[in-house]
């Protein structure tokens, strides 16, 4: 019992929990109480070969375990520090994980982590030596836990500037090694594309492809990330067609593309996918009808004060002014298609635009 606590304790925290701890003491007091030899002295003194052992291997387990859990207190206390935005502090705490564990792998992480966070914010220029030391460290963390993703994805995300324009071919080789150990994460995915495109600065044809082919993938796996893929693509190219292009590819990211139509004033494109997405193809339906079929009947033109407000609701409103409330009106029609044709211009008030909701 105590040799498997203690082994246990050597790759978890499992002595913080009190039970654990009160269970090892315990298993200690049964393990010296049942030695014969306080009440029936033997000639022989000499302990056991596999009580020898025993006690050999747990004192090599406890000595361990008080070994790597200075080492994990540091590391924690440096992951601490560095979310409370304390980075010097941590690189010297983490520092001192290293000291006590050279072998740790997320120690070696935690320290490349912190150094680039404390690079970036440096109003000097970065150097490449600092660059080279960062890279290290994530390196070291990859020979140590090579099944870890995150360690190969920063290395790269490191190497990824300089090897955009040098080497953009090795830059996708480093991003797909360190996808191919967590296949099934989306959100690596569009990470891995954020930094391709970034990076990017001369526009290469064959990186955009690659970014485009990990996205369709990224949204096909998790469609709610489709608003910020298409965010993604904007931000670097600024092409609707292009965008709408990229939608015809994945077409479970309808509703993101809605999303990202709004929120960035494509109101032209805006109202084919809107309806698209009720169900409603109302192009189609429009090609069905002749030209003629419009213009049988004139038009009718109502105006604001023609709408009526909901019972019991106050609307302020005239003949060109509305706000806050619900109006209604009541349009028949005998024939099985109408259009109609809506005006409206908002002004912007305490920093934002009004909306407006049409339900037919």
């Amino acid at each position: 019992a105590i040799l498997a606590l203690g082994i246990h304790s050597l790759f978890d925290f499992n002595f913080h929990i009190p039970a654990n701890w009160l269970m090892a003491a315990v298993a200690a007091g049964i393990l010296f109480s049942l030695d014969n030899d306080q009440f029936y002295p033997a000639k022989d003194k000499k302990l056991p070969l596999y009580k020898s052992m025993v006690v050999g291997i747990s004192l090599v387990a406890i000595v361990g375990s008080l070994f790597f859990g200075a080492s994990d207190y540091y590391y924690w206390a440096a992951k601490s520090l560095f979310k409370q935005k304390a980075k010097k502090e941590a690189l010297q705490s983490i520092q001192t994980s290293l000291l006590i564990n050279p072998h740790s792998a997320e120690s070696h992480y935690m320290k490349g982590f912190i150094s680039r966070s404390m690079a970036k914010n440096d109003t000097k220029a970065p150097s490449s030596k600092s660059d080279d030391e960062i890279i290290r460290n994530f390196d070291k963390a990859i020979k140590l836990n090579p099944y870890e993703p995150m360690y190969d994805f920063m290395s790269a995300r490191m190497k990824a500037k300089t090897l955009a324009k040098t080497d953009p071919a090795e830059l996708v080789q480093l991003y797909k090694k360190a996808l191919a150990k967590d296949p099934n994460n989306p959100v690596l995915l569009v990470m891995a594309v954020k930094d391709l495109l970034g990076a990017d600065q001369k526009n290469n044809a064959d990186l955009r492809l690659v970014a485009k082919d990990w996205l369709k993938k990224a949204i096909e796996m998790d469609p709610d990330l489709s608003e910020i893929s298409y965010e993604l693509l904007w931000r670097h190219e600024k092409n609707v067609a292009s965008i709408l292009s990229f939608y015809q590819s994945t077409p479970t990211g309808l509703k993101g593309l809605v999303g990202f139509l709004e929120k960035n004033d494509l109101w032209k494109q805006h109202r084919k996918y809107f309806l698209k997405m009720h169900g409603i193809d109302s192009d189609t339906q429009k090609k069905k009808l002749s030209e003629g079929s419009w213009n049988e009947k004139s038009p009718e033109i109502l105006a604001l004060k023609d709408f009526l407000p909901q019972e019991g609701e106050q609307v302020n409103y005239d003949e060109f002014f509305y706000e806050s409330g619900e109006l209604s009106k009541n349009i028949n029609f005998r024939n099985s298609y109408l259009r109609l044709v809506l005006n409206a211009k908002s002004s912007m008030a305490r920093n934002t635009y009004p909306v407006l909701h049409i339900r037919v």
